[in-house]
């Protein structure tokens, strides 16, 4: 393995990390307070992430017929919240007023690190048109994605960011 391997892995691992913490904190969020789904159904993108006609006797009966403690858990099964958008989608949803959340998941430099992930992930790091569309790079197609060290430094700097503002927000939600 050659230094492009491990970068590409460590620009992966980053958005894989952030995308756990999401997940979990998502979960924490709607177990901890069941009415924040009430948010969720009344955003029009958020709403769509988690269509679901009803729930299954069997799933409520894993719950002992309490979901009051288990909403996250339960909507967690609808949609896993595996890459930025219905993380974005889900978290605007929760916290529509706190715009330094709505700025850093904007943010266009983490929109870049989503797409460089999936290209890594998806097809080796191999640039394709889809790629070049959605990134707005300037790469050979066919060429290999090489992530330099100040891309990961600034990759892990945005990760951060972002988690940060996702726990403060979730913060703010409980102390207030």
């Amino acid at each position: 393995r050659c230094l492009s391997d491990w970068s590409s892995d460590v620009c992966s691992s980053d958005l894989s990390a952030f995308e756990v913490l999401a997940r979990d904190l998502f979960v924490f969020c709607l177990n901890s307070k069941p009415e924040l789904a009430v948010k969720i159904l009344e955003s029009e993108t958020a709403k769509r992430l988690f269509q679901f006609k009803g729930l299954d006797v069997n799933v409520l009966a894993q719950y002992h017929f309490d979901v009051s403690r288990s909403m996250g858990n339960i909507l967690i099964q609808f949609q896993d919240l595996g890459n930025l958008v219905p993380i974005k989608n889900v978290f605007l949803a929760l916290f529509p007023d706190d715009l330094t959340l709505r700025r850093v998941l904007s943010d266009r430099d983490l929109w870049l690190l989503n797409q460089r992930r999936h290209l890594i992930v998806h097809h080796r790091g191999v640039v394709d048109s889809k790629y070049l569309e959605s990134s707005q790079e300037t790469l050979p197609i066919g060429s290999q994605l090489v992530i330099a060290t100040m891309d990961l430094e600034r990759s892990l700097d945005i990760v951060c960011s972002t988690g940060s503002a996702l726990i403060k927000a979730a913060a703010a939600q409980f102390s207030g």
